[in-house]
């Protein structure tokens, strides 16, 4: 007799799976900022994926003056021209950690109201809540499969 197959336990894969998506965007965003940071160093926004998140929220650091080299020294500051298109892992991701990202989107803002670092706050909130979202997915999932097969084994 042969022993059955150990049930996949998606409450630990799922977010695992988050997580790579998280990475991949983060990866992807690293190379964006630095192409940025190229063009110009005195930037005070990082991009992820579609958030624009801001290092110096309260404007606590003194601009740089404007090198003589740009005509307009306002529109050398400014990154809005830069667009960001989705991609379809990020489109993936925020579709399923919506709530996660709401909740920290809220966190971020909440914290940059007090002076702290949204990158920062962003980079050590998000994979958090990330995960802990997935991992109820996954339990919830993991939940699902368990009672179904207990139903059909009291069937049979």
């Amino acid at each position: 007799m042969s022993k059955p197959p150990m049930p996949i336990r998606w409450r630990w894969i799922h977010p695992f799976i988050g997580l790579v998506f998280f990475g991949w965007e983060t990866y992807g965003s690293v190379r964006t900022n630095s192409d940025l940071a190229d063009r110009n160093r005195m930037r005070k926004e990082y991009l992820w994926g579609t958030f624009r998140l801001r290092t110096d929220p309260r404007g606590k650091i003194p601009p740089t003056p404007c090198p003589q080299s740009v005509p307009n020294c306002s529109e050398w500051w400014a990154a809005r021209d830069v667009i960001v298109d989705p991609g379809p892992v990020l489109e993936a991701l925020l579709v399923s950690a919506l709530p996660a990202f709401f909740v920290s989107a809220r966190f971020v803002h909440g914290l940059a109201r007090i002076g702290v670092n949204e990158v920062c706050s962003f980079f050590a909130i998000t994979p958090l809540l990330i995960a802990a979202w997935f991992h109820f997915l996954g339990w919830l999932l993991d939940h699902w499969r368990y009672r179904r097969r207990k139903k059909c084994a009291a069937a049979n």
